[in-house]
């Protein structure tokens, strides 16, 4: 019965170790999962700041393409190409005009 005795004192000795070094390890592993939590705190932190700067970006846009898709826009692009459009037919006409009147051959 010795021997049974001795390994029944040798795992109680194994299995107390084990205890006492998980205890130890403990805090260590508190320590690392502080430092893991702390550094998903600073990368949401970063997150949030993009995520309010995207949205006001994004707002912005969003104004910009109102206006310039309003009604009013549309008539006065519409309008300014129109006159233009006039203005480079009259300048193409008077260019007409002075080339057949220096060169006949043009008429």
């Amino acid at each position: 019965m010795g021997r049974v005795k001795e390994w029944f004192i040798e795992e109680e000795r194994v299995k107390q170790e084990r205890a006492e070094a998980a205890y130890f390890a403990l805090p260590e592993a508190q320590a690392k999962a502080l430092e893991g939590i702390q550094e998903i705190l600073v990368a949401h932190t970063t997150l949030v700041e993009q995520n309010v700067s995207l949205k006001s970006q994004l707002t912005a846009l969003q104004a910009a393409f109102a206006s310039a898709t309003s009604p009013g826009s549309r008539w006065r692009e519409r309008g300014l190409g129109f006159v233009i459009g006039c203005v480079a037919s009259v300048a193409a006409s008077i260019i007409w005009w002075r080339l057949t009147k220096q060169w006949p051959q043009f008429n």
